[in-house]
């Protein structure tokens, strides 16, 4: 803490004074003589004082000044209380007014941001002051650091004679690197002003302060600029717009306003970025950002939320008018996107809530709706309901109890057999996941439709199929130790388990875990992620082949359907979706594309498995054309591991066949 000698050492001389005067006059005899110098001693002390408390009120002025920076509050709120702070040191005013500009270099022009105590049609006047007008407009073009003028404004005076007469004291404050002009403060002083040397000392003092808190205030903007911008875009980010959203909801009542809050994502943003990369995704949403600014009207709110998600806020009329900013938006995407190396098209999903009908929550509740249209697929909107949100709320509860569900490995593989049509025995399974109950072992949690999505939505689809391809071997391994060693084992992998890292080594050590040999794995891999990256799946696909596992084209017919997937690729099988299974008996054209394919694949010396064979006449067509092996309901469900032993020793070792089906 700063001591009074130190406060005070700017009036030794003074002291010095006192105490020759003192000791001169104890040297004097008489009484009257020590009384005269004890009265000159109380009179000089009380001076001192008066100093000192003087300076403790400008070290506290300075101290407040620059303090101020750290408040979370607008520039010209913290220069309003800056300009009190000096108006409360005595040294540098008489008349308790003054004002305080920012200076605005390229247009030559001061800008009032704070005054105290001047009239109402004095600070209608000096709002904006250009260079040269009047007096402060005149300080600018003053080489002086400080502006003493005696008296009022004579443009002032013409215009408002019955102004208090006053003087001026004005300084600059400027730029600690750049020492350009940042701001002019004017002080109103009674009748004479201050020229000596500790009124520029002080004066120098306070135009410091002003410079450090306008410094300190920048750094604070930007260390915000941080905090509060997407780095990507340099949109507003979430928190910023649920500020933005507080607002609005105060206009909107007090105003009777009606608003819509947008959640608008990208279709697919995902995919874009892992397989053209993130940089690539970056480009396309500055892009977006870009032309989404051009929908914004005054009061309404542009920003940027999570991965590919943008946030509006728009005040409508009434619910009619919320279709025509749903439609300026799609208008602008609907050219694709020049980015350096390509043009990219992309769709959106839009959710929507509205003020006042949804009341709370209205960004999770315009998100809520978001996910609702994604689930109807790409390009579609959706506004918010009650119902759609129970929907949310239940998938988000589900998603939940999935994590934990692959935590506590409560997932396991049940298995469909693959019959051959020769000699309709069992050559085979195909591992599909099931969920069941923990409270009830005899029903399912969720069905595969439900949780297979998500699982690959939240990634968990990754640790869910380290845990499943281990088990089916183990299982498969432990049936060929009951004397079934023929028998092969289809696992699906997904398109995340496909693209991970991990994939070979996951196949490899379940292999030698199991002790099952290769060639009795099957993986299955759908035309789409074949497609998605031609070259990496190419490698992929080698990787596994030379560990001796084979593979299967699974759904063939429902994507690309392109022969040169079978000849680039080294497929073992190609499985026939149950699709075109499906209406067999019904549409020629269906038996037709079959045939085709069996027939393709024959000459390619590819296997053919038909799914979702469910009668009699299915099965005769199929067999009549040439496929190799059927699975299906026609047959058995999918069962536990520990049915399987009982069915195998049921049909794998009789000599006539009987349907499976339960």
């Amino acid at each position: 803490m700063t001591s009074s000698d130190e406060l005070g050492s700017a009036t030794l001389p003074l002291q010095a004074l006192m105490d020759h005067l003192l000791r001169d006059g104890m040297q004097q005899g008489t009484l009257e003589a020590r009384n005269a110098f004890t009265l000159l001693e109380q009179t000089l002390r009380e001076i001192l004082a008066a100093q000192l408390d003087e300076r403790k009120r400008v070290l506290a002025a300075l101290g407040e000044i620059i303090g101020l920076a750290l408040l979370d509050i607008t520039l010209e709120e913290k220069l309003q209380r800056a300009l009190d702070c000096i108006l409360a040191v005595p040294s540098v005013y008489g008349l308790d007014q003054g004002c305080l500009f920012l200076v605005d270099e390229p247009g030559r022009l001061l800008r009032m941001v704070a005054q105290r105590h001047l009239p109402p049609e004095l600070t209608t006047l000096c709002r904006s002051v250009p260079y040269g007008a009047c007096l402060c407009g005149r300080a600018m073009d003053d080489t002086q650091p400080v502006l003493f003028h005696p008296s009022i404004d004579a443009a002032h005076d013409r215009e408002h004679p019955g102004m208090v007469p006053h003087g001026h004291t004005l300084f600059l404050a400027r730029d600690l690197k750049t020492d350009r002009p940042l701001m002019l403060v004017n002080l109103y002083v009674r009748n004479h002003c201050r020229e000596d040397p500790r009124a520029h000392f002080l004066i120098d003092a306070l135009a410091m302060a002003l410079s450090v808190l306008h410094a300190l205030h920048d750094t604070q903007e930007a260390l915000r600029g941080f905090a509060f911008r997407d780095p990507v875009t340099g949109l507003a980010n979430r928190r910023i717009f649920q500020d933005r959203l507080d607002q609005a909801r105060r206009r909107a009542i007090r105003n009777h306003e009606s608003f819509m809050v947008v959640a608008l994502g990208v279709d697919r943003f995902g995919r874009i970025n892992e397989s053209l990369g993130r940089g690539v995704g970056d480009q396309a949403l500055r892009l977006l950002a870009t032309r989404f600014k051009e929908t914004m009207r005054a009061g309404d709110t542009l920003a940027k939320a999570d991965g590919g998600e943008f946030l509006f806020l728009m005040f409508i009329r009434n619910v009619r008018e919320i279709m025509s900013p749903v439609q300026r938006i799609r208008a602008l995407i609907a050219d694709p996107l020049p980015l350096e190396e390509r043009e990219l098209r992309v769709t959106v999903s839009i959710g929507i809530s509205l003020f006042p009908d949804d009341g709370e929550q209205l960004l999770e509740k315009a998100q809520f709706a978001l996910k609702s249209a994604k689930e109807q697929g790409p390009g579609q909107f959706q506004v918010f309901s009650s119902q759609a949100h129970a929907k949310t709320l239940a998938m988000l509860a589900l998603e939940q109890d999935l994590r934990q569900a692959v935590v506590r490995r409560l997932l396991v593989p049940h298995y469909q057999p693959q019959i051959s049509l020769a000699s309709m025995k069992i050559i085979g399974f195909e591992a599909l996941i099931r969920w069941p109950d923990p409270e009830q072992p005899d029903r399912m949690r969720a069905f595969p439709d439900q949780f297979i999505p998500l699982a690959e939505e939240t990634g968990l689809i990754v640790p869910l199929g380290e845990q499943v391809l281990p088990q089916a071997c183990r299982d498969l391994k432990a049936w060929h130790d009951l004397g079934y060693r023929e028998l092969h084992m289809a696992v699906n992998l997904s398109a995340r388990q496909f693209a991970s890292p991990t994939l070979l080594a996951t196949i490899t050590r379940a292999l030698a875990d199991s002790g099952l040999p290769p060639r009795h794995l099957e993986l299955e891999i759908t035309e789409s992620q074949v497609m998605l990256d031609k070259e990496r799946a190419r490698e992929i696909l080698s990787a596994i082949k030379e560990l001796g596992v084979q593979l299967a084209l699974d759904d063939f017919g429902t994507g690309y359907s392109s022969l040169s997937i079978l000849q680039q690729f080294p497929f073992d099988r190609l499985k026939i979706d149950r699709s075109f299974v499906m209406n067999l008996p019904t549409q020629a054209s269906n038996l037709n594309m079959i045939n085709t394919i069996i027939q393709m694949a024959r000459g390619l010396q590819l296997l053919v498995t038909a799914e979702g064979v469910e009668n009699q006449d299915q099965q005769d067509k199929l067999k009549l054309g040439g496929c190799d092996d059927v699975q299906g309901w026609l047959y058995s469900k999918a069962l536990p591991a520990d049915q399987i032993p009982g069915l195998l020793a049921k049909y794998n070792t009789s000599n006539t066949y009987e349907p499976i089906k339960e």
